[in-house]
């Protein structure tokens, strides 16, 4: 069963980004959902679209964006791809918030059974 201690340490082993590329690891048993860490040191979860496109507006919190279809590249240690995605993601956020933020990600990645 997937905790929010799993997603964290996977964040930890992930390089933060230089560039407009998200470092992201599959959650385990969902190869189209990703935890990662994008441009400016965003947390996120990322769920990729393949045949459909997600409809909708962005949403954003103070410290929350949800963003319901966007363009991304990915990169998995040495490799990278490009494709289409919906995201969570907290921004500007300390370890406590960010740490919380993963808490309700987990729960919502477990409830969406994905």
């Amino acid at each position: 069963m997937l905790r929010a201690e799993d997603l964290s340490s996977r964040l930890d082993e992930l390089a933060s980004p230089t560039d407009d590329v998200w470092h992201a690891s599959p959650l385990p048993g969902a190869k189209h959902v990703f935890v990662g860490r994008g441009p400016g040191g965003v947390v996120g979860i990322l769920v990729e679209h393949g045949a459909f496109a997600a409809t909708g507006r962005p949403t954003v919190l103070r410290h929350i964006r949800f963003v319901p279809s966007f363009d991304a590249t990915i990169r998995q240690g040495d490799a990278q791809r490009t494709g289409s995605f919906s995201a969570l993601w907290c921004e500007n956020g300390d370890s406590t918030l960010t740490d919380y933020f993963l808490r309700v990600v987990c729960n919502l990645v477990l409830s969406a059974d994905v």
